[in-house]
């Protein structure tokens, strides 16, 4: 403990003698500070702020950046995506701040920080192409590597001992960093190791002087440094690959989706009112098609990283589904084909299925909501699906009634005019009361096209169970014979 207090005061009793005042520091530390607040009172998440309130502020995005917005490359630097963020950021400008600031001038100084943010955030562009990047940890990072280059170059001006305590400290915090980079998908190792190199090369500019105790580099060098590498950050930039906005363009299929579903469903829901003819609503769902089918287009013919081509790929897939299943919805409602209803409905499963909610990573595209239940396409009625389920449990309950009727008649418990009794009361006269209930439903489109075929079942299978039991009370074969031909009918065989 006591050999460390000893070297902390000769690092201060060295940085000390040096005699420059650390004023863009602080400024520094204020900036960035003043912005979140500034940030965070638009989004009131403190903790994460929200990706698009960020681009809005500045934030660093590939593709803006390759339509001309050169400035996010540095307005990023000023910008945190969270409170943990800010702190732990300027905890680091504060200590690597106050040491550099005092080797290398405040005005030398600001030149390594600014080349180390754009070097930062151009090596976080390289990497990560469409991501959305914030943070001053590249510039920090930049820093180090100026310290790395000031004791390089400048060791002479320093005692020997500081530079040693100096170069070791630096190094075990680059190290730490970066290897804790490796492990977590947030951090954003690209602009810290492109900020370190960045810094590197500019301390090793402005330090680059024939006499090695000249602590505050000329203007003239400055300058030229500072001019030099805004130059090569222009010429990296433009030689970056550029790819096409695929977030924005997610954000537009999101709402497309959402648009286009609520809009359909509403056009089937007014022709399950008699809003609409069937006409009306094909024609109405052919109207979301075009817009649908462009967005798709867009999407195959952007131009996106290797590493995102598979998410654009299952969202092509979706539309392709989606849009399979509206052409055979509307062709489906124009021939009244409940067949091809069921096709256009497998294809709104299939789409579903296919689409993805979560893109992970650090600062992604964006998350897309699972689409709400009109997601599967509403085509049914309330009030027949449960008309349709007390048909079946009717049916179910008449056979069993009728086998049990007959199981006791052969065993000699009851006569035949009882079983007929039977079928009468307990199978006829409520399957009528049902098929009646089935018929007073004021349904139109799909709902009316289901219930047809299954009131049809219902007709004939009344008309059934009403010669079975005439021809059970009446004991006549041939009347059982067509009984039995008219369930088989009723029953499809």
């Amino acid at each position: 403990m006591r050999i460390r207090e000893e070297r902390h005061a000769a690092i201060r009793a060295a940085l000390a003698e040096r005699g420059t005042r650390v004023v863009v520091t602080p400024a520094l530390v204020a900036a960035n500070i003043v912005m979140f607040l500034i940030v965070a009172a638009q989004d009131r998440h403190i903790f994460s702020l929200d990706t698009d309130t960020l681009l809005r502020w500045g934030a660093i995005y590939g593709p803006d950046v390759a339509l001309g917005e050169w400035w996010r490359l540095m307005t990023g630097v000023f910008l945190h995506g969270g409170a943990f963020h800010l702190v732990s950021n300027m905890f680091a400008l504060v200590i690597i701040g106050s040491i550099t600031e005092r080797l290398f001038g405040s005005t030398a100084f600001c030149v390594v920080y600014a080349l180390a943010g754009l070097g930062g955030s151009i090596a976080s562009e390289w990497w990560h192409p469409v991501s959305i990047s914030v943070g001053a940890s590249g510039a920090i990072f930049g820093l180090y590597g100026g310290l790395f280059a000031f004791l390089l170059r400048r060791h002479a001006t320093l005692p020997r001992g500081v530079v040693s305590s100096l170069t070791s400290g630096a190094a075990v915090v680059v190290v730490y960093n970066i290897a804790a980079g490796l492990t977590q998908t947030q951090i954003d190792n690209a602009g810290h190791v492109g900020g370190l190199v960045a810094g590197l090369f500019a301390g090793l500019a402005v330090t680059a002087s024939r006499d090695a105790a000249n602590v505050t580099a000329a203007r003239r060098r400055l300058v030229m440094v500072a001019s030099a590498g805004l130059v090569l950050a222009a010429v990296t930039v433009h030689a970056l690959p550029h790819y096409g906005d695929l977030r924005r363009n997610l954000s537009k299929f999101s709402a497309l989706d959402a648009a286009t579903l609520t809009a359909s469903q509403r056009s089937l829901d007014k022709l399950a009112t008699g809003e609409l003819t069937e006409e009306d609503t094909a024609l109405a769902i052919e109207q979301l098609v075009p817009p649908w089918h462009a967005q798709r287009s867009t999407l195959v013919t952007l131009k996106i990283p290797p590493s995102d081509r598979p998410l654009a790929a299952q969202i092509v897939q979706y539309m392709d589904a989606r849009e399979r299943g509206w052409t055979l919805t509307a062709e489906a409602l124009r021939k009244r084909d409940v067949t091809l209803l069921q096709q256009g409905q497998a294809a709104h499963a299939a789409a579903l299925r296919n689409l993805p909610v979560r893109i992970s990573g650090r600062r992604r595209i964006m998350r897309l909501p699972r689409p709400s239940r009109a997601g599967a396409i509403m085509l049914g009625s309330s009030d027949l699906d449960g008309e349709l389920r007390r048909t079946e449990t009717l049916e179910r309950t008449s056979v069993g009634n009728y086998n049990k009727a007959m199981t006791r008649a052969r065993a000699g418990q009851i006569s035949l005019p009882e079983v007929a009794d039977t079928i009468e009361k307990e199978i006829i006269v409520p399957w009528a009361a049902q098929y009646e209930r089935l018929l007073s439903l004021k349904l139109h489109g799909p709902p009316d096209w289901t219930r047809k075929p299954v009131a049809e079942f219902m007709r004939r299978r009344l008309v059934a169970w009403r010669l079975t039991a005439r021809a059970v009370r009446e004991r006549d074969p041939l009347l059982m014979k067509q009984a039995v031909t008219a369930q088989r009918e009723a029953l499809g065989r």
